[in-house]
C-alpha cells in the first residue's frame, strides 16, 4: 500500500519465523512463498527463539549487515560439518514427502549482538513440535551419512576427561520387514582425533589405551544416537526419512500396508532401529 513498485522477492536469501509462529503452523506462509516463482529455493528458512524481528536489528561486530551475518553463520556451519543443508527448497520437499518430516535450523541470540545455531527445529506436518540440542545435530548427520564432521565431545575414562573431535562420518542404513513391521539397521563409522585431556597421568602411547577410548566412546555415541531416534519417534517426526526408505526398498509393503503419510505416522513410533557405532581414532595432539 505504500510502495510505488512491487517488492522483488528474488532478492530474498533468508526467512526467519518465531518459534511461537512455527508451532502454530507455517502452511499459509509456506504455500504463499512456494507458489511465487521469484523465491529462490536455496534461501534459508530458520526458526528463532523469541520474536523474529529482533534478529534483523542486531549489530554484530564482525559484519555490517545482519542478514549477511546470519547467512554467513549458516554457510560456515555447513562447511565445518555442524549443520546439514536445510534450504527452504529442501524443507518444502520434505514437507510434501509421504515418508519424511521437515526440519530447519533453530537460532537464538548470543551475547554481544551475535546469534547461535542451537539445534534443529523439527516438524510434524507443518507444525514445529520440538528442537534438538547442538550435539544431536551431529548425531543426525552421522545417521544420515553426511560426510564431513565438526563436533567435539567429552568422555571420561579412568577418571580422566578426554576431548574428541569427529572428522569424517560414514553410515549405511539397511531396511527389512521383520514380523510384519519395518526394521532398520544403521551402521556408522566415525573417524576422530583426540584434541585434549585434563591430566598427563595417562600418556596414551599404547594401542590398547586407544582401543579402550574407541570402545567407550562408541558405547556412549550408540546410546546417544538411540536416544535421538527415540526422541523423534515420541514426537512423531521422521526427520531421518525412514518412511522414504520403505517406499523405495519395499514398495509392495508400502502400497499394501501404509499408502499414506498419516498411516506412516501411526506406524513410525513402533518401528525398531538397531544402531552400531564404531569409532576410529586417527590422531593424538
Amino acid at each position: 500500500q505504500e510502495l510505488e513498485f512491487e517488492i522483488f522477492l528474488g532478492h530474498v536469501r533468508g526467512i526467519i519465523v518465531s518459534e511461537q509462529f512455527a508451532r502454530q503452523g507455517v502452511r499459509e506462509i509456506s504455500d504463499f512463498l512456494r507458489r511465487n516463482a521469484e523465491i529462490r529455493r536455496a534461501a534459508w528458512l530458520a526458526v528463532a527463539k523469541g520474536e523474529a524481528s529482533q534478529y534483523m536489528e542486531i549489530s554484530p561486530e564482525l559484519e555490517r549487515i545482519p542478514t549477511l551475518y546470519i547467512l554467513s553463520t549458516f554457510d560456515q556451519a555447513v562447511a565445518s560439518g555442524k549443520l546439514p543443508n536445510a534450504f527452504i527448497g529442501a524443507f518444502w520437499s520434505r514437507l510434501s514427502s509421504k515418508g519424511q518430516d521437515a526440519f530447519v535450523p533453530y537460532i537464538e541470540l548470543a551475547p554481544k549482538e551475535n546469534i547461535r545455531v542451537s539445534g534443529l527445529a523439527y516438524f510434524r506436518k507443518d507444525k514445529m513440535v520440538g528442537k534438538t540440542n547442538p550435539l544431536e545435530v551431529g548425531y543426525y548427520m552421522a545417521i544420515m551419512d553426511i560426510g564431513q564432521a565438526g563436533y567435539k565431545g567429552l568422555i571420561t575414562i579412568k577418571d580422566e576427561t578426554i576431548m574428541l573431535e569427529a572428522t569424517t562420518r560414514n553410515a549405511r542404513i539397511r531396511s527389512e520387514i521383520r514380523n510384519g513391521k519395518p526394521h532398520f539397521k544403521v551402521k556408522e563409522i566415525l573417524e576422530l582425533n583426540i584434541t585434549e585431556k585434563n591430566a598427563p597421568l595417562w600418556p596414551l602411547n599404547r594401542p590398547e589405551d586407544i582401543k579402550t577410548i574407541e570402545d567407550e566412546a562408541g558405547k556412549v555415541a550408540k546410546e546417544a544416537h538411540e536416544q535421538l531416534v527415540k526422541k523423534m519417534q515420541e514426537a512423531g517426526s521422521d526427520i531421518f526419512g525412514f518412511g522414504e526408505i520403505i517406499r523405495a526398498k519395499h514398495a509392495s509393503y508400502w502400497n499394501e500396508n501404509i499408502k499414506t503419510k498419516d498411516k506412516w505416522r501411526e506406524i513410525y513410533p513402533d518401528v525398531t532401529v538397531d544402531i552400531d557405532v564404531k569409532f576410529m581414532i586417527r590422531r593424538i595432539g
